[in-house]
């Protein structure tokens, strides 16, 4: 058993004194009041004595709090222990989130897509002697529908550092995930090496983070947040300690100056045996290569062929149900086997055009006539037909789920609900739109539903709406304390202005709560957050005091013990607002969720805190009379304050943004906003990385919204 003397013992010490004192102040508070009716020259020495008590316990929480600060400085890292068992933890959320997006994808239905890969040019890898580190050839070379074998030829590389390039639609994402999955161990196993995480790199900039270990670690704890609860430092220590592998998607996906940073920090920060594996469409890549100077250190590059045609009609047969080809799709296999003229052998030649036709004209069982009719009259043409069908096909080919039976083999592949196509286009366009809008590349990647405030009012003064609400539910709150002031001492009303004012001049908080209700591993972030609420509290208190002055008992008992009280709510608010869902990884509808919970948790806590605050300030008589005046006008202080709370929060703003685009049909309601979405996952017209949302091809946003660059270039 750890003594005092164990920095881990000293949060506990701090909560158990912080409690025992406001307990202690609040059974002086009930005597005081007490003896106050017998007169002044009683109650007066008894306040006093009051009074000294609770700056007693001020000076020593602050003090103490000094000292958990001081201490958790220097407390001790994660133990081996703890760093081996957030490294099989990490590896089982890795391996639940990622396969069910394989699942969403269909990606071994029946088989993967046969892509073959090879080493890419010279110009694009460093040299053999480096990446082998022996002078051997490098060899690197397999299928995508043999993924073991690639795996295995990754493991061999010393340095285990590739990078995936391609041109558009060539399968880059999807050899990274298939990799990754075959890189984690079976389930029940610890793994045998760094855990492979992939994570997309639009939000990282190297210009505020060189260190690409810092980066790495605050995305792990946004979308792990299983890691804290086994050592508050525990992303640190996997990352540190060697024990991750980065998967980076999208180099492409930045603006080009951050490509070239990104490949220097990349170089400047990784460890001698740090591996990687990138993927950037090739043009893009070489272009950072140039701009950078050098190419990724000690890395290999490959490439994709193209599929053939007998490829590609092996694919499509074997994804058709026996029996039901038919004429017209014998002609459209036949002319892919003998390489026949017209657009479809080059669509097909990719992976995204090959998986278009699988499911506009397979899965959904429409006649493939205008893959062959000649009516398309070329690839490109070919290729926006098939985008456009995309939707409708999905909703054809995957209708909605039973509500009997939820959990059917394929239900991962079918949406909850029943959506016309025209619908989901129109919403998924306006989120097209927003993506395309953003400044953080030449299109934007990841759809961060936190931020639909800021794409849907762009403009500081956007934020004025929230600032009237603030202001108004500001002077309702003083008003309501002034009716009870009327009737008694000023300092009321003073306690109202001081206490609540801090809190309710509140604007929206654009960014998820990341609140967990669990105190293993941050028992000194919980001890910590309830310091500063009762500091703040009775800093306020002690104001009362100040400039309340003639009230010799109230003032000061109303002030410190009351204003401790909601200073406490508060920080308790803020520990106790989450939910418990870190079992997983983090989703985009578990992150709103979360914080949605946490807005809701926090303004009731704070909500109640005010009106008790209000509800029994003694303004009337020094006794502990409540009158029912006093009561109403509490219910109604914390109503306001609390649902003030509530509207501070990311959930709030996101929903007002959504009530915006519904009122012009850009969306759908807002509190279908977020189903929708997990259908159009479901749908595979979305994919899910962390907490965010990206189009599962590039070329379907760019489809229902081109990005600026391509804008720029299209004659008017």
């Amino acid at each position: 058993m750890p003594g005092l003397s164990d920095p881990r013992r000293w949060p506990v010490v701090v909560a158990v004194v912080a409690v025992f004192a406001l307990a202690g102040g609040a059974g002086w508070l009930i005597f005081v009041w007490s003896t106050a009716e017998k007169g002044a020259a009683e109650a007066d020495p008894q306040a006093s004595v009051l009074g000294v008590v609770l700056a007693s316990v001020v000076a020593a929480s602050g003090v103490l709090a000094w000292a958990v600060r001081r201490r958790g400085r220097a407390s001790l890292p994660a133990t081996a222990d703890q760093v081996d068992q957030a490294t099989a933890t990490l590896a089982g959320l890795v391996r639940e989130q990622w396969q069910e997006e394989a699942n969403a994808r269909a990606l071994g239905d029946p088989e993967p897509m046969p892509v073959r890969w090879r080493l890419t040019a010279p110009g694009l890898m460093d040299h053999p002697a480096v990446v082998t580190r022996g002078g051997e050839e490098v060899s690197f070379a397999g299928r995508s529908d043999r993924i073991g074998e690639l795996a295995d030829r990754f493991r061999a590389l010393p340095r285990r550092r590739l990078v995936i390039t391609g041109p558009a639609g060539s399968g880059k994402t999807t050899l990274a995930l298939q990799l990754l999955l075959a890189l984690l161990p079976p389930a029940g196993q610890p793994p045998d090496g760094p855990v492979p995480v992939m994570l997309s790199l639009d939000d990282w900039a190297p210009d505020r983070q060189p260190r690409v270990r810092d980066w790495l670690i605050e995305r792990l704890e946004r979308t792990y947040p299983a890691l804290r609860a086994i050592a508050p430092d525990a992303a640190a220590a996997l990352v540190t300690q060697g024990r991750v592998l980065p998967v980076l998607d999208g180099l492409d996906e930045v603006v080009p100056v951050r490509r070239a940073e990104i490949i220097t920090a990349l170089n400047a920060s990784l460890d001698g045996d740090g591996g990687v594996i990138l993927t950037s469409r090739r043009a893009e890549y070489r272009d950072a290569v140039a701009d950078a100077g050098d190419v990724l250190t000690g890395s290999a590059a490959i490439a994709p062929l193209g599929l053939t045609g007998k490829e590609a009609a092996a694919f499509l047969r074997n994804h058709l149900p026996p029996g039901h080809g038919g004429r017209e799709w014998d002609a459209v296999l036949d002319a892919l086997e003998t390489g026949g003229p017209g657009p479809l052998a080059s669509v097909t030649a990719s992976p995204l055009g090959l998986w278009l036709v699988r499911t506009v004209y397979v899965d959904s069982g429409r006649p493939p006539g205008p893959l062959t009719d000649g009516s398309v009259p070329d690839s490109a043409a070919l290729r926006a037909h098939l985008l456009d069908e995309l939707i409708p096909a999905v909703v054809r080919g995957r209708p909605p789920l039973p509500r009997r039976r939820p959990t059917s083999p394929d239900a991962p592949l079918r949406p909850r609900r029943g959506h016309r196509p025209e619908d989901l286009r129109r919403w998924l366009t306006t989120i097209a739109e927003q993506l395309a809008a953003t400044e953080r590349g030449p299109r934007g990647s990841e759809w961060r539903w936190w931020e639909l405030y800021e794409h849907t009012f762009p403009t500081r003064r956007s934020f004025l709406i929230f600032d009237v609400l603030g202001l108004l539910a500001y002077l309702l709150v003083v008003a309501l304390v002034g009716v009870v002031a009327a009737s008694g001492s000023l300092a009321a009303l003073t306690v109202g202005v001081l206490l609540i004012g801090p809190w309710i001049w509140l604007r929206p908080t654009l960014s998820p709560a990341r609140a967990d209700p669990r105190l293993a591993g941050r028992v000194g972030e919980v001890v910590k957050q309830l310091v500063n609420g009762v500091l703040l509290g009775s800093v306020l208190g002690l104001g009362v005091v100040w400039f309340g002055g003639t009230g010799p008992v109230e003032g000061l008992v109303t002030g410190l013990v009351l204003g401790s009280l909601a200073g406490l709510s508060n920080g308790l608010a803020d520990v106790l607002g989450g939910r418990h869902l870190a079992e997983h990884s983090a989703s985009p509808t578990r992150s709103f969720r979360r914080d949605l919970r946490h807005g809701v948790t926090s303004g009731a806590m704070l909500g109640l805190a005010v009106g008790l605050t209000v509800a029994l300030a003694p303004v009337s008589s020094p006794g502990l009379s409540v009158e029912p005046r006093g009561l109403l006008v509490g219910l109604l202080a914390g109503l306001t304050i609390g649902a003030a709370k509530i509207a501070s929060g990311a959930s709030f703003a996101f929903l007002f943004a959504a009530l915006w685009h519904t009122v012009h049909r850009r969306l759908p309601v807002p509190w279908r906003l977020m189903a929708v979405l997990e259908d159009c996952h479901r749908l595979g017209l979305l994919r899910t990385v962390g907490p965010v949302y990206q189009f599962r091809h590039a070329e379907l946003q760019d489809h229902l919204a081109p990005p600026l660059a391509m804008r720029e270039r299209t004659p008017a």
